[in-house]
């Protein structure tokens, strides 16, 4: 089952190791994780038979069921204000 957690501060640490790993493109040999960002890229891992560990998704994107079921995939789901995703995505 997944668990779903909401974060509210810009200082948690998965929210720090995410940025790391959005902002440096060698940080995914160093930490041995991969940010995918997007729905179609995330759609498409999950298409070729991937598991994420964790997804992030804005308390927006939570409540439509489209990106909630998309989400759900994941081991854990932690859910963000916009403005915290804005700070993490590079899209």
């Amino acid at each position: 089952m997944t668990q779903v957690k909401a974060v509210t501060s810009r200082d948690n640490p998965l929210l720090v190791r995410l940025r790391k790993l959005a902002g440096d493109p060698a940080a995914y040999r160093k930490l041995g994780e991969v940010w995918i960002e997007g729905e179609h890229l995330c759609s498409a891992f999950i298409e070729r038979g991937g598991r994420p560990a964790q997804a992030v998704i804005t308390e927006l994107a939570w409540e439509q069921p489209a990106r909630r079921e998309l989400a759900g995939h994941a081991d854990s789901v932690v859910i963000v204000p916009q403005a915290l995703m804005d700070g993490l995505s590079t899209l």
